[in-house]
């Protein structure tokens, strides 16, 4: 009776409704790199327009140094039809330079215009020269992006290798407008901005995968493009082409925290350069990041271009061939080096990680 009248009072008062009941979510799931290597990295090269006759003997300079892995960052071929690929691929791997680095360090591609070729016949010969393993990653899904966590017991370095070449947008040519080469000389744009919403340099599947790999824990992060992502627009292919991409990119580095201890890497310059973004520095638009470096190595072998004006560049450009080369000296400290033959036409810039 005594619990029957407690109920009735409670009723009286209201208390209908029993307490809500306590949930327990399950943790998320640490997003994983794609691929997870043993081993400790300090140096790492890279380098891209390798032309199609050239010698490679840059390769043998870099490999003095004894890099631990090398970016191949597109045209690392050129042929004019994706049926020429795999003898191209032939005579790349037969070059003495490309066989002695090989040896030696860990070799991670990506492609650009001259060995993108866009049919699954060229993917299948790119991957099968690259050596990606037969149940990669890469091979089940559009496009060849990927990320590497190399885990050392000093430091844990995460590259992550982009494909700007498979998803970008067609950008419109354009005649009569007027821009400048470093040493003031004048020339015609290839390109203007393109400014539609719907433009893209990654793909939208590419992006939600980045938005995800930059939540990787490590002490460095290198950002591989084959499109330089630093330069000031120039006219010529890179992300300044892509404002609303750009943008994205520094959003995205943001959010995941992931501005500090990241370096960018690039080529298809055809010229050499290190660019500097400092904060809002990218056309107005007003973000508050750290320094955020962009080393440019281009080209290996093919002919070199002119330098474009660039007011993002610190120190001067390599308008001869050259070979990039990343070394960090603690968690903060960071020397990039751009090589040549011979060795006074290159430089050295020391980043100044946050």
């Amino acid at each position: 009776m005594r619990l029957t009248w407690l109920l009735g009072i409670g009723l009286l008062l209201g208390c209908t409704e029993p307490a809500p009941p306590i949930i327990i979510r399950p943790a998320a799931t640490p997003v994983r790199p794609d691929f997870e290597v043993r081993k400790e990295v300090r140096r790492v090269g890279f380098g891209g327009c390798a032309g199609d006759a050239c010698s490679l003997t840059l390769l043998d300079t870099l490999a003095a140094y004894r890099p631990d892995v090398f970016i191949w960052l597109g045209d690392n071929v050129y042929v004019e039809h994706p049926d020429s690929l795999p003898a191209a691929y032939d005579r790349l791997a037969a070059d003495s330079s490309f066989v002695n680095l090989k040896s030696t360090t860990r070799m991670l591609a990506t492609w650009d215009e001259y060995d993108y070729g866009g049919t699954p016949v060229s993917k299948d010969a790119f991957l099968s020269f690259w050596e990606d393993p037969v149940r990669s990653v890469r091979r089940e899904r559009e496009g060849v992006y990927a990320s590497y966590l190399f885990d050392g017991a000093r430091r844990d370095v995460l590259v992550i290798l982009l494909d700007a070449r498979s998803f970008r947008s067609q950008l419109d040519s354009v005649e009569g407008v007027s821009l400048r080469y470093a040493d003031g000389a004048p020339y015609f744009a290839d390109h203007l901005p393109e400014m539609s919403p719907d433009s893209t340099v990654l793909g939208d599947e590419q992006w939600a995968w980045l938005e995800e790999q930059l939540s990787i824990p490590c002490d460095i992060r290198v950002v591989a493009t084959s499109m330089p992502f630093g330069p000031a627009f120039n006219g010529r292919m890179t992300w300044a082409n892509f404002p609303q991409e750009q943008h994205r990119m520094l959003d995205a580095l943001a959010e995941a925290h992931a501005t500090e201890r990241t370096v960018f890497v690039s080529g298809v310059a055809h010229f050499g350069e290190v660019s500097r973004l400092d904060s809002g520095q990218i056309d107005g638009w007003p973000l508050d990041l750290p320094a955020l470096y962009d080393v440019t190595s281009s080209s290996l072998a093919s002919t070199p271009g002119r330098p474009t004006e660039n007011r993002h560049r610190i120190g001067d450009p390599v308008a001869t061939h050259n070979v990039g080369l990343l070394e960090w000296h603690d968690e903060n400290e960071v020397s990039a080096r751009l090589l040549t033959n011979p060795a006074a036409a290159g430089g050295t810039w020391e980043l100044e990680l946050p």
